[in-house]
């Protein structure tokens, strides 16, 4: 990355794949970068008050920068207690007053007089090809899903897999394993509510792919201090109960020795 900024500059982004958000000060102009990656993946909060510009990729480190607690936002909050992850990112609104993020896919340079450019270097585009045929759209797919999988394969430490009966995730482990040979250790959530457990479906997957595989169960126990330490964490609400679920099967893969997981999600 600092590579592409050094040669390229902003522009240099839209080459770049993954997630990010990043400051990056530029010495020579005293003017500082920052990013966020295409889809928002990565949180970038900015605050703003008399005394300059604040950004952290955490609320809690915003408060240290800052110096003071920061005040809540009631009605976002009542915005999200009414209607729950569906009142999210509508507005440029966050759970604290003054807070904003960086929208996805864009640049925000500081320059050192104070004055700020916002910049865009990524836009989705759809781009119909009506002469394109079945056989061109589905070696298409593949191809940059076989492309993709190949690149997060790239890793200095063992890679986990979360992995549900859903077509997204055993495709992704189907990959690793049968193209390119990954040695694929899989992580599912055993969920004893029948509306949608996958446990057939995901022992299919294991016994067809040969592949090393755990299951969680997933239990109430503990679920209200879990839930404390997960707001903690976010220092926001738990947008959804699925967040809860996922964050449960993330404690098992850290305490597995892994520090990247890849997910269909």
């Amino acid at each position: 990355m600092a590579a592409v900024l050094d040669s390229e500059g902003a522009g240099g982004l839209d080459g770049c794949e993954g997630m990010w958000s990043f400051a990056a000060f530029d010495e020579a102009e005293e003017a500082v970068l920052l990013s966020r990656d295409r889809f928002g993946e990565k949180p970038l909060h900015l605050y703003r008050d008399t005394e300059g510009l604040y950004f952290a990729s955490e609320i809690k480190t915003l408060v240290a920068l800052i110096g003071r607690r920061l005040e809540p936002d009631t009605d976002h909050l009542l915005r999200y207690m009414t209607n729950s992850y569906k009142s999210l990112y509508k507005e440029p609104h966050s759970f604290f007053k003054g807070v904003e993020e960086l929208p996805p896919a864009t640049t925000l340079r500081i320059n050192a007089d104070g004055s700020e450019q916002l910049g865009r270097y990524w836009t989705p585009e759809l781009v119909q090809q009506e002469d394109m045929t079945v056989e061109e759209a589905v070696t298409g797919v593949r191809d940059r899903l076989l492309r993709g999988v190949e690149i997060r394969l790239r890793a200095d430490v063992p890679i986990a897999f979360c992995m549900s009966g859903g077509i997204d995730s055993v495709s992704l482990v189907s990959i690793a394993k049968r193209i390119f040979g990954y040695d694929v250790h899989g992580y599912t959530i055993l969920n004893t509510d029948r509306r949608y457990e996958e446990l057939e479906m995901v022992e299919h997957a294991v016994s067809e792919l040969g592949i090393r595989h755990d299951f969680l169960p997933l239990t109430t126990d503990g679920f209200i201090s879990g839930l404390r330490t997960l707001t903690q964490y976010h220092d926001a609400p738990v947008y959804t109960l699925s967040y809860y679920a996922h964050w449960r099967l993330m404690e098992a893969i850290a305490a597995d020795g892994y520090r990247i997981s890849v997910s269909g999600t």
